[in-house]
């Protein structure tokens, strides 16, 4: 078979209308299949793999890495496979937000038991896309910042430093009230209405409203969504900073590869493409990173196991680890770290005229990431 990419298509609900007959020509003459059209018997019969193989192995090479919305293929395929099928669950696992339409009736009607590593999916579509209105949660909280940056983009509501005030209160209220990890969720927490006031703020305005009326857990905590967190610890720890990378990014949206529970891939590459999403600085990049990325919890191992005579690094000059990112055991670590990258925000703040906020963002030339990363001073900034 071959699939061919298209240099520069996006990702969209609806099909080009000269893509189909364009595929049936290229597909008739280089003998390959036509995916623009239905799954017939052959191809269902297909030996050596499941059909829902070919077309997961299809979607993911013939999209971009970082898209978030389903390409022609997964859209004109997935709602023909058999529910019975494992691999046709984990086939949908990779776009949560775009099921096809008769999956709602059945993650409704199945047993618990039966869809219980599916649930995330009904979890995971509730929370795609935010309202248009006033803001409630987090999630509507996002697509509100997005409005807003696209009109004024110097709003501090919109910016670095209150992501990472909404990610230190949601991680001190988990460390104060030992919440339960799995509801880490972003449509578990509401943004207070006066966030949302139509008015022209100050640095010192904003500071004094999130200080006095900040983000809150909702009382049922209804959403449990693992892609967020399934346990303690680095769970906890990860859950937060994938929700202040939302708030960054601005969208709740996740690349395919992060979306099915059970074969979840985040390599470096895409979670930086995703901060390039969300510009921060760089003690926030390295924060991520260090709470994220899986090499990450590989050197996390490697602190534990360090004089226990099954690791050593006696003989060697320079662990591989000494230039890795931050590694956080706990929230309160990550809580340490937000904080002083907020605090090297603030150095970074300034008022024009009639007062109007600006963020410059600072950048460091040198990655602090050595073990006393966390107290270092922003020296290296421009």
């Amino acid at each position: 078979m071959m699939v061919a990419r298209v240099a520069g298509a996006s990702s969209s609900t609806s099909v080009p209308q000269p893509w189909p007959a364009s595929f049936a020509k290229s597909a008739k003459a280089v003998s390959a299949w036509n995916w623009a059209e239905p799954l017939d018997d052959k191809r269902q019969e297909m030996a050596g793999y499941p059909v829902a193989a070919w077309i997961w192995w299809a979607e993911l090479l013939s999209q971009d890495r970082l898209a978030t919305e389903p390409g022609i293929i997964w859209r004109t395929c997935t709602g023909q496979l058999p529910p019975a099928d494992r691999d046709t669950w984990r086939l949908w696992g990779l776009y949560p937000g775009d099921l096809p339409d008769r999956t709602a009736d059945l993650l409704q009607s199945a047993p618990l038991k039966a869809i219980e590593k599916r649930i995330f999916m009904k979890e995971a579509a509730h929370s795609q896309g935010g309202s248009n209105g006033t803001p409630s949660t987090l999630v509507d909280w996002a697509e509100w910042t997005k409005r807003l940056s696209s009109t004024d983009p110097f709003d501090p509501r919109v910016g670095e430093w209150t992501c990472i005030a909404i990610a230190i209160a949601l991680a001190e209220a988990a460390v104060r009230k030992k919440r339960d990890p799995r509801v880490l969720h972003p449509e578990n927490v509401t943004v207070p209405e006066s966030w949302c006031e139509n008015r022209i703020l100050t640095w010192e305005q904003w500071k004094n409203t999130v200080r006095t009326d900040g983000p809150r857990f909702v009382r049922n905590e209804s959403v449990r969504d693992q892609r967020f967190s399934k346990g303690d610890g680095p769970d906890q720890v990860a859950a937060i900073a994938t929700i202040l990378l939302g708030l960054l990014r601005r969208s709740f949206r996740w690349p395919a590869m992060w979306n099915p529970v059970e074969d979840r891939r985040l390599p470096a590459g895409i979670l930086r493409g995703l901060l390039r999403e969300g510009p921060c600085s760089s003690l926030t990049a390295a924060t991520l990173e260090g709470a994220l990325l899986p090499r990450s919890r590989e050197t996390l191992l490697i602190e534990t196991l360090r004089g226990t005579g099954f690791y050593s690094d006696e003989n060697t000059a320079k662990p591989d680890t000494a230039n890795d990112a931050p590694v956080f055991h706990t929230l309160p670590g990550l809580i340490s770290a937000l904080t002083n990258a907020r605090r090297v925000l603030e150095g970074y703040q300034l008022s024009v005229q009639d007062y109007r906020p600006r963020q410059m963002v600072p950048i460091s030339l040198t990655q602090l990431t050595g073990r006393d990363w966390g107290t270092q001073e922003a020296d290296d900034v421009e």
